[in-house]
């Protein structure tokens, strides 16, 4: 699927199949991309804002986290939306490492009442 603006210009593409949630990401993703390219900055901020608040476990979460902070830089020239962008990807590494540690901790648990999973060992 490609998504143009009203000159014709492509601004996304989408290719190959995705389940629903991740096509619905990109595809707001898309429109988000086509209201930045065209200074349409509160159309693009909602498109992006959409995918990281309803969308926020898919891959494009972390794209429309990053173009919504410039989405909403460029709306109102204010430097703290970019900080904000960033303490967001902070606050989603955080997240993202607790639940790695989570994981981690069940599996060595799993480990040691004998019914963990086998695990790949690569050395150098």
């Amino acid at each position: 699927m490609l998504i143009l603006d009203t000159a014709g210009n492509e601004r996304h593409r989408i290719e190959g199949f995705l389940p629903a949630d991740e096509f619905l990401a990109q595809l707001h993703l898309g429109l988000g991309h086509e209201g930045f390219k065209n200074g349409r900055f509160p159309d693009a901020e909602r498109h992006f804002r959409h995918v990281v608040d309803q969308l926020g476990s898919t891959d494009a979460a972390a794209e429309a986290q990053y173009w919504l902070g410039v989405a909403r830089y460029k709306a109102t020239n204010d430097a703290g939306a970019l900080k904000q962008t960033a303490d967001a990807f902070q606050q989603r590494l955080r997240s993202l490492r607790a639940g790695f540690e989570a994981h981690m901790t069940q599996q060595d648990a799993a480990d040691q009442a004998g019914q963990g999973l086998p695990r790949l060992v690569v050395s150098g």
